[in-house]
């Protein structure tokens, strides 16, 4: 894994963050798949070199992008809850995971 793939993942990760906190779509999807893109740069890469700074800030990115994205979704559901509720049906016409 190289430094720079590395920071180019850092950086990605700071903009998605910008996008989901901006409510973006068009930006949230621009910089979802420059991380995709990112990341796949940096499975290629494979090379082992030091990466003791960027490597958490990398983690805690990707941890405080994924809250994000659930306080959104959490946000959305509740909102279809409400308008579901107003109509009095119930909601479940969008995406759960299935349980593990």
């Amino acid at each position: 894994m190289t430094a720079h793939a590395l920071n180019e993942i850092v950086s990605c990760q700071e903009a998605l963050i910008g996008a989901l906190d901006a409510n973006d779509p068009a930006a949230i999807a621009a910089a979802a798949a420059s991380l995709d893109a990112a990341v796949i740069e940096l499975r290629r890469s494979g090379a082992p070199a030091d990466v003791s700074d960027a490597l958490p800030q990398a983690l805690a990115l990707n941890q405080a992008a994924r809250i994000r994205v659930n306080f959104l979704t959490d946000n959305v559901r509740r909102r279809l809850d409400a308008l579901a509720a107003i109509r009095g049906t119930a909601s479940g016409l969008t995406y759960r995971p299935a349980a593990r």
